[in-house]
Formats: C-alpha cells, sequence, structure tokens
C-alpha cells in the first residue's frame, strides 16, 4: 500500500468516527445534564429541609484548590491530540461536522 492510500483510509475512518461520536456525545451530554441539574436540584432541597447534610467541599475531591492538576491533566490531553496526526484532526473534523448535523 502506498502512503497516499493508507493516509485517505485514516482520514475516511477518522471523519466517520468523528461524526458518530459527535452525535453520540450531544444526545449523552442532554441525558447527562438533566441527570445531573436534577441530582443537584435534590440534594439542595434534601439540605435546605436539615434531611441531608452534604459536605460540598469533600465532594470536590480537593481538585477546585489545585488547579495546575486540572491543567496538567489538559496539557496532556491536547499533547496526546496532536500526536495523533491525521487520524486526530480527521477525527475532530467529523466530530464537527457530527455536532452541526445534529443541531
Amino acid at each position: 500500500m502506498d502512503i497516499s492510500a493508507l493516509l485517505a483510509e485514516n482520514i475516511l475512518q477518522g471523519v466517520i468516527l468523528g461524526v458518530l461520536l459527535g452525535v453520540l456525545l450531544q444526545l449523552a451530554t442532554k441525558l447527562i445534564q438533566l441527570f445531573l441539574v436534577v441530582q443537584f436540584v435534590l440534594f439542595k432541597w434534601l439540605e435546605a429541609r436539615n434531611i441531608i447534610i452534604v459536605d460540598w467541599d469533600r465532594l470536590t475531591f480537593g481538585l477546585l484548590e489545585t488547579p495546575e492538576i486540572i491543567v496538567g491533566q489538559a496539557q496532556d490531553l491536547a499533547d496526546s491530540l496532536i500526536e495523533m496526526g491525521v487520524f486526530g484532526s480527521s477525527l475532530v473534523l467529523g466530530f464537527l461536522i457530527g455536532r452541526k448535523l445534529k443541531k
């Protein structure tokens, strides 16, 4: 196989997977968002009625106090995406197409 066939195959696979991921992520995001909002409202209501006591500081596991951990993880993720090359860029392109198709 020559290099152009390999590149074309990687681009096609990346775009197809990206479109699928974009559409599925959009659907999953809406469901997860609804679940988290309902859970948060329920916790706040129960806490306001003194039925439960929620330790909000403990729920974050200290991540809010140490943003450098989050920044470091985001940089590692960005480096990994950049290193994927042609497949990664075509995956992102397909993902964006999938998000546009879902709207």
